[in-house]
């Protein structure tokens, strides 16, 4: 029994032994792809921060470009847009001007007309009133 625990032993440490040649047989084989890989990650990191830092200057210089663009065409069309403004200024203002004048207009017709019933029917008055004291 006691040959046979140290036999037992003995291909416990042989296998224990060969298992750890073994692992690190496939870690260093490993080792070498995983080397291929990081560095193939690394050129394809590389190269996409490259693709997207010139598509983001490309971007800045489009914007660049269309905000100078939009300026230009804002201070091109101010003059009319000055012009414009003036027109509509001097029109609203003759409207107002002749609204003005219509409601002026109105305004002594019927002051006319109300002065002249108030006088005809004041005229009434003081002729009933002479009627009256005469018949008193």
């Amino acid at each position: 029994t006691w040959w046979r625990c140290l036999e037992k032993r003995n291909t416990y440490k042989e296998y224990f032994g060969a298992r750890r040649i073994q692992t690190w047989w496939r870690c260093k084989s490993f080792q070498h792809l995983y080397s291929d890989y990081a560095s193939a990650r690394k050129i394809q990191s590389w190269m996409r921060g490259r693709f997207v830092r010139q598509g983001y200057i490309e971007q800045l210089s489009a914007i660049k470009f269309q905000s100078i663009l939009r300026g230009w065409l804002v201070r091109q069309n101010y003059a009319e847009y000055i012009a414009a403004r003036k027109i509509q200024t001097s029109f609203r203002c003759w409207v107002k001007r002749n609204n003005f004048i219509r409601y002026t207009a109105a305004r002594k017709i019927q002051a006319c007309f109300k002065g002249w019933t108030m006088r005809s029917l004041y005229i009434d008055y003081i002729c009933a009133c002479r009627i009256q004291t005469c018949y008193r």
